[in-house]
């Protein structure tokens, strides 16, 4: 943990898809040290030349990611603001449903390419509207249906879609929130 106290200097704000990022160098006795917070929102003010103190980590590329940098020029507090629970709730359901359909999908073109090549019958659209008696239409469901697979296929088809599944969800919303922190 690194606690300096300093000049900020360089102070910029940018919006990076849909975080603001605030970066600034820390100059304190002739050195200079970058910092640079992330969030959904920024709360409090800071210009060049304020003095601030502030506490963070010093990561690998030399950068200091501190929670909150206190303005002691204006005697306020900066800090970024996460989302909100809800949004992030939002986000991961409808990840989570997104993933579920993805892998559905591909259980069920599996299971049907399976079966085709097993030599089973895959019939579609068996429903014919037929006239009735009176010179209605009615609806005539034909007697085949689609013939089961073996087992081994139902199976395969299964694991693959729950794989499909945990590969989406780990795509859109695991491998985004890593992103976001890095």
């Amino acid at each position: 943990m690194v606690q300096l106290q300093g000049t900020a200097q360089n102070v910029r704000t940018d919006q990076e898809q849909s975080r603001v990022v605030l970066r600034f160098v820390m100059v304190t006795d002739g050195e200079q040290a970058p910092v640079e917070m992330r969030g959904a929102q920024l709360l409090g003010v800071l210009n060049s030349g304020d003095r601030v103190l502030i506490e963070g980590r010093r990561d690998r590329d030399g950068v200091i990611r501190p929670q909150i940098v206190r303005n002691v020029s204006t005697n306020s507090i900066v800090q970024m603001r996460g989302p909100s629970p809800l949004s992030a709730f939002a986000s991961f359901v409808l990840s989570a449903v997104f993933a579920v359909f993805t892998g559905a999908l591909s259980t069920v073109l599996v299971g049907l390419v399976g079966m085709g090549a097993e030599g089973g019958e895959v019939a579609v659209g068996l429903v014919e509207m037929v006239p009735g008696e009176g010179g209605e239409v009615i609806p005539y469901i034909a007697e085949e249906a689609i013939t089961g697979g073996s087992v081994a296929v139902q199976v395969a088809a299964i694991v693959i879609g729950l794989v499909v599944a945990a590969i989406v969800f780990y795509l859109v919303y695991i491998r985004s929130r890593r992103k976001r922190r890095a």
